[in-house]
């Protein structure tokens, strides 16, 4: 499992700032880190009544179907 203990305090609350406009969605989607808050809207808007992940579950679940690892998956680096 991958530990997503760097991407907690100092950087979480980082990209949390960088990511509040625009801009600062542009960028993270250009290096590939996932956003949340599209993750949310989404799912409330076609899934509603269905579980929501946590973001750390959410994350989680894309540095998997990313970079593969777990049961059944592939290690690869992009």
């Amino acid at each position: 499992m991958i530990e997503l203990e760097p991407v907690t305090g100092f950087l979480a609350k980082w990209f949390s700032r960088v990511s509040s406009g625009l801009p600062g969605q542009t960028a993270l989607a250009m290096i590939g880190y996932p956003d949340y808050r599209a993750y949310v809207a989404h799912r409330e808007e076609h899934h509603p009544g269905e579980p929501l992940l946590s973001e750390r579950e959410f994350l989680q679940d894309r540095l998997l179907a990313r970079y593969g690892g777990g049961k059944g998956r592939p290690v690869r680096c992009c």
